[in-house]
Formats: structure tokens, C-alpha cells, sequence
């Protein structure tokens, strides 16, 4: 009887170890999913500290560089205070910015991790159940195979078929129930990728928006510089500034790592960009033509000077977003969509034709 119930109890007692080991790992991979997603929450975090100290420390170089401009200018002090207070608006309108982005990002994120917890969760207690149940049909037939080999001895070879088959179902099952747990851990294993690389791409677009209002505001207070001079000065300044040419970094949607990869190509300066081809950029980028199409575009008003963001806003609205769209226009359409003064509008639209 001996001979019959041992070899059984052991593969049956081997089975119900493999069924408990493919719960553990279920339970394990979940649990290391859910440290993954924590984290990358708290990663974004530590990116929102490091922009905002990099934020304070541009806008902290910027007061000391006017600063300097008031002490070495004198009589600057009037157009170096209204640049003062701007600059002090524009770091507080982007901090403000800057905060709120994060917060909507991390909010978004805590939202994906709760969500993805309590999916998990309810995952693993319904796979516990099934595991259960499984592990209970699995004692109550152990029980019945081996109390039958003890009672019917002169039944061995039938009950040994009808024992190969349970065997071979449960370990369908057990395969099955890991296929179904291995598909999973996948499937939300690329939905973590996902959303880490919507952040990255996010926080990219954050930076390259830091570094463009960084740009702008050296720009304007090399401008304020200028004012400040003598006349001689005012005359030598204006001719180097007219002469000056922009990095291409400064368009809009290119941040430092695109730049990088453009320069060592050669395109060095938004004149360069102005002169390349779409197709030319996107492989150089590695973005699509459409995007780089969009850095093109950007470069028919990036060297108007006095033609900020704000203003090309305006004028994008009303159909003005070349060069060509706005010397056909006129000083009287330009002034109006921008919300300046004719004077200002016909500067510009020297500029745009020359």
C-alpha cells in the first residue's frame, strides 16, 4: 500500500509548492511595479527642486548683472528700474508657472500610482481567491486519489490514468494562471514605461521653455545696457546688436540637447536653422518634419528685434506669422493686432523686409 500512496503524496505535495511559488512571484512582481511607479514619483519631484533652484539662480545672476549695469552707467538708473521690475514679474509669473506644472504633474502621477495600487490590489486578492480555490480542489482530490490507492490496490493502473489526467489539468491551469499573471506584469510594466516617458517628455518641454525665458531676458537687459550709454556708445551698440546673431537654441521648442545635436551639424544660429530644410533638421534632431517645420517657422520673427513672444502671439492670431505675412499687412493692420504704436509696427516691418 506503501508502494502506491508515497509517490503520490510527494507530487502532489511538489505541486501544490509550485501553485504557493507562482503566488509569491505574482505577489513580488506587483510589489516591485509599485516601487518602480514610487520611484519615478518621487524622481520628478527631485527634477521640480533642481528647476526651481536653477530658476532662483538665473533670476539672482540677473539682478546682479543690472546692479552692475547701475553702478558702471550713470543716469541708468531710470530704464534699469523699469527692467528691474519687469524681470522681478516675468521670474515670478514663471515660477508661479513653473509651480503649477509640477503640481499638476505630480498630482497626475500620485493619481497613476494610487490607481495602479489599488488595481494591483484588487488583483491580487482576486488571485488569491482563485488560488485558494485551486489549492482546496487540489487537497480534496490529493486526499480522494491517495484514500482510493488505499482501498483499491487492484484499481492502481486505472487510478493511475485517472491520476495522470487531474495531474495534467491542474498543470494547464497552473500554466494558464501564470500566462495570465506573466501577461499582466507586462502589460503594466509598459504602461509605467509609458508614463515615465510622457514625464520625460514633459520635463524636456519644461526646460527648453526655462532656457528660452532665460535667453529672452539676457537679450533684454544687453538691450537696457545699450540704452544706457552715451550717444557714441548708443551708436556702437546698436550697430553690434544689429550685427549680433542668435543661437538657435533661442526658438521656441528647442532646448539645449536638440541645440547640441543641431550645432554639431552645423546649425549653429536661427539664421542657419532659417536657411535649412525640414527634412534636413528632423534627421539631425531626431523629431518629426512637422516639428521641425514648427523651428522654421519660428525663425521668420525670432530676429525682428522688440518682437517678444506676446506680440507674435497677437499677431499669429489674426493670420501674421512670416516675415512675408507682415510686410504685406501694413503698419496700420500690425499696430492694431499687436497692440502698439504705427511707429513701432513700421521698425518692424523695415526689419522683416531687410
Amino acid at each position: 500500500m506503501s508502494a502506491y500512496t508515497t509517490p503520490a503524496t510527494v507530487l502532489f505535495e511538489t505541486q501544490r509548492s509550485a501553485i504557493e511559488q507562482s503566488q509569491r512571484a505574482a505577489e513580488q512582481a506587483v510589489e516591485f511595479q509599485k516601487q518602480l511607479n514610487r520611484t519615478a514619483l518621487s524622481g520628478l519631484k527631485s527634477t521640480e527642486s533642481a528647476q526651481r533652484q536653477g530658476v532662483s539662480l538665473i533670476e539672482s545672476g540677473t539682478q546682479t548683472y543690472l546692479s552692475g549695469v547701475e553702478a558702471m552707467t550713470p543716469g541708468a538708473g531710470g530704464s534699469t528700474g523699469q527692467l528691474r521690475q519687469n524681470t522681478e514679474e516675468a521670474f515670478s509669473q514663471l515660477k508661479s508657472n513653473h509651480a503649477e506644472l509640477f503640481e499638476n504633474l505630480e498630482q497626475e502621477a500620485e493619481r497613476g500610482v494610487d490607481s495602479y495600487e489599488e488595481l494591483s490590489a484588487e488583483y491580487l486578492e482576486s488571485l488569491d481567491d482563485q488560488l485558494d480555490t485551486l489549492l482546496e480542489a487540489h487537497a480534496e482530490l490529493q486526499s480522494q486519489t491517495v484514500e482510493g490507492m488505499e482501498g483499491f490496490e487492484d484499481r492502481t493502473e486505472e487510478l493511475g490514468e485517472r491520476f495522470e489526467e487531474n495531474v495534467d489539468e491542474e498543470v494547464s491551469r497552473a500554466a494558464e494562471i501564470q500566462e495570465r499573471i506573466e501577461a499582466q506584469i507586462e502589460e503594466q510594466t509598459e504602461q509605467a514605461e509609458q508614463f515615465q516617458g510622457e514625464l520625460e517628455d514633459q520635463l524636456e518641454e519644461m526646460q527648453t521653455q526655462l532656457d528660452r525665458q532665460a535667453a529672452r531676458i539676457e537679450r533684454s537687459a544687453g538691450h537696457t545696457e545699450a540704452s544706457g550709454s552715451d550717444s557714441g556708445g548708443r551708436d556702437e551698440s546698436r550697430s553690434e546688436s544689429e550685427g549680433e546673431t542668435l543661437e538657435v537654441a533661442a526658438v521656441e521648442g528647442i532646448g539645449s540637447s536638440y541645440a547640441e545635436d543641431l550645432q554639431e551639424a552645423g546649425i549653429e544660429t536661427v539664421e542657419d536653422l532659417a536657411e535649412s530644410d525640414a527634412e534636413t533638421v528632423a534627421d539631425v534632431a531626431g523629431v518629426s518634419e512637422d516639428r521641425a517645420e514648427e523651428w522654421i517657422a519660428e525663425t521668420q520673427t525670432e530676429t525682428v528685434e522688440g518682437l517678444g513672444s506676446t506680440y507674435t502671439e497677437r499677431l499669429a492670431e489674426v493670420g501674421i506669422e512670416t516675415m512675408e505675412d507682415m510686410s504685406a499687412a501694413g503698419a496700420e493692420t500690425v499696430a492694431e493686432a499687436a497692440e502698439v504704436s504705427e511707429e513701432q509696427a513700421e521698425e518692424w516691418i523695415e526689419q522683416a523686409e531687410n
